[in-house]
């Protein structure tokens, strides 16, 4: 976690501030509670739910905001 808050910058990819302005928190990219139906039509995914490769960091007001979308801001941070 600590390697990935890094990796951005401890910058939230929603609202793009930065700790200590705000607190990050783990973001399920694909929510825990639609996992299992979203993997049915997303067979190629090979990681598990709370694997790294599924979270993000967003602060938590983003975090909450984003409810149970599947919303991968890592995608629009790159470009």
């Amino acid at each position: 976690w600590l390697d990935l808050k890094a990796k951005y910058g401890f910058m939230c990819l929603c609202c793009k501030k930065v700790e200590p302005e705000i607190k990050l928190t783990p973001d399920h990219i694909i929510p825990i509670a639609r996992w299992q139906v979203y993997i049915q039509f997303h067979p190629k995914i090979e990681y598990k739910c709370s694997d790294i490769e599924n979270i993000q960091p967003l602060c938590g007001n983003c975090n909450s905001k984003k409810h149970i979308k599947v919303i991968d801001y890592r995608e629009i941070h790159a470009q």
